[in-house]
């Protein structure tokens, strides 16, 4: 598991990647809004945060104010960003949800967390074979999401 160090209040504190949920910026104080509810408030520049944080695949930067970690995103859309166990909706900056999107997906998709299984299921149902002959049976992939 990785870790950031940052500075909040006299204190160095350690944070694992893993359990912040989304970084804000709260006139002129960054916020680490964690996985478990808490906050914490840092003394740095959101700038300086966010050069930490997006070197990782799971953090992604939709607006000037926001960091938002993938793993905790729970619904989006062209313009804002709905994360789990928050009522907060994160602006997505016009011109940023393609990239969103994509970067969403591709990180979805290649994380070994996303799926807990890979379900096998025989349905029947006909296609053609190479031989020409007619067959009722294929295979069908279902993905089923972890739940984190």
């Amino acid at each position: 598991c990785q870790h950031i160090v940052v500075k909040s209040g006299n204190e160095l504190c350690s944070i694992s990647i893993d359990d912040v949920a989304w970084v804000e910026a709260v006139n002129r104080q960054v916020v680490f809004n964690l996985a478990d509810g808490k906050k914490l408030e840092v003394r740095d520049t959101f700038n300086n945060i966010a050069l930490k944080l997006c070197v990782y695949p799971c953090f992604f930067k939709p607006h000037r104010s926001y960091i938002v970690n993938f793993k905790y995103v729970e619904h989006f859309n062209s313009k804002e960003i709905s994360m789990r166990g928050s009522e907060l909706c994160i602006p997505l900056a016009r011109g940023l949800d393609k990239e969103f999107k994509d970067k969403y997906f591709s990180f979805m998709f290649s994380s070994a967390a996303f799926f807990t299984k890979l379900e096998l299921e025989r349905k029947t149902a006909p296609s053609f074979s190479e031989a020409g002959g007619l067959s009722f049976s294929r295979v069908v992939l279902r993905f089923t999401p972890a739940a984190w």
